[in-house]
């Protein structure tokens, strides 16, 4: 069996933590369903010595984490629908299942590499977590949807908490796998507010097979970062580099609910942030349900293009959804997602 197994997410109410700072270390929050008590453990370093992307002065046990403090996405409004406790979930499109790479669940470019600990506050994963964790132990107000893999025996809980696909380490391709990627999500009920947490190791390719999961290519290996823009460190300077395939066109806004038949009137631009001119032959639009729409002509350096659809083939749902740009050769270069409300208002343009 390939994959992680018995993936699925858990819901309920944060009683306690504990903090496991030995060689492998984790950050465990205990969660209650209201009759028993589950234990997440989330990784917050990594044993691999393998890296995707060298950065100078980095450490491979750094992880790549990236926080989203008013997190807003069509997957929030089925999140709350679930019962409290555990939920399998089917590894595939349409699900809750998450794919960091396939779903634009964040912006992989704005996640940041965080030291596992670090003397002083506020300036490590553990203490990153524990902000959040220790102030809503036993809050009645705040929910935790942990994503990631059942485990049973002894006792009863939740692992795997990040990124499962592209791994370059041996040790860990077994595991690799679509739709099954983990992670953090805490609802503030009464202001209706969310915060995510994702993260992945270092050792972990960002294009992957969409049959295996595994690394498709180390030449494009790299994590992708917003154009323009280096990350925000959290650790002592260094300097990433940047994967020019990535973020090169950038999904600026979209046309989601234009005014009567929708059919053939929906649009979406296109930003060219790069100096060269961009060809579009045989680039990609998918949708929420993988349809797709073939994209033709060229765009200008540092230019717009408008790129109406067809009706026929990608088709952009007004109950919230996402946009995936794929280049030539299949590989992901920009995504977005919009929610319901977004959507709601008719031919306003939803701008990313």
């Amino acid at each position: 069996m390939t994959g992680i197994p018995n993936y699925s997410v858990l819901r309920g109410q944060i009683v306690s933590l504990d903090e496991d700072k030995d060689q492998n270390p984790h950050y465990r929050i205990f969660i209650s369903d209201g009759s028993q008590t589950y234990k997440a453990a989330v990784n917050v370093g990594s044993s691999s010595k393998v890296v995707a992307e060298k950065i100078p002065g980095v450490p491979p046990s750094f992880l790549l984490v990236q926080i989203e403090q008013d997190y807003q996405h069509p997957i929030t409004k089925e999140l709350v629908k679930l019962p409290v406790g555990f939920t399998p979930l089917e590894k595939k499109p349409n699900t809750l299942a998450l794919d960091y790479i396939r779903k634009n669940l964040f912006n992989p470019g704005d996640m940041e590499i965080i030291p596992t600990t670090k003397d002083g506050d506020n300036n490590d994963l553990f203490d990153t977590l524990s902000k959040i964790v220790e102030k809503n132990i036993n809050n009645e107000d705040v929910e935790v949807y942990v994503f990631g893999s059942k485990f049973t025996g002894g006792e009863v809980g939740i692992h795997d908490i990040h990124m499962n696909q592209g791994s370059l380490d041996p040790k860990f391709k077994k595991d690799d796998g679509i739709y099954q990627d983990g992670g953090l999500f805490f609802h503030f009920k009464p202001q209706d507010k969310w915060i995510a947490i994702f993260s992945a190791f270092q050792s972990q390719c960002w294009h992957t097979n969409d049959q295996t999961g595994h690394a498709d290519s180390k030449n494009n290996c790299a994590r992708p970062t917003t154009p323009g823009k280096l990350p925000d460190p959290k650790f002592d300077d260094f300097e990433p580099s940047i994967d020019v395939k990535d973020g090169g066109v950038l999904i600026r806004e979209a046309l989601v609910n234009p005014s009567g038949t929708e059919a053939g009137k929906e649009w979406i631009t296109l930003f060219n942030n790069t100096n060269e001119v961009v060809d579009l032959s045989g680039w990609l639009i998918k949708d929420s349900l993988k349809s797709s729409e073939t994209l033709e002509g060229k765009i200008l350096p540092l230019s717009s293009l408008k790129v109406t659809l067809s009706g026929e083939g990608a088709i952009l749902s007004n109950k919230g959804g996402i946009i995936t740009l794929l280049n030539q050769e299949g590989l992901k270069v920009h995504g977005v997602a919009y929610t319901k409300e977004q959507a709601s208002a008719e031919n306003v343009a939803i701008i990313f």
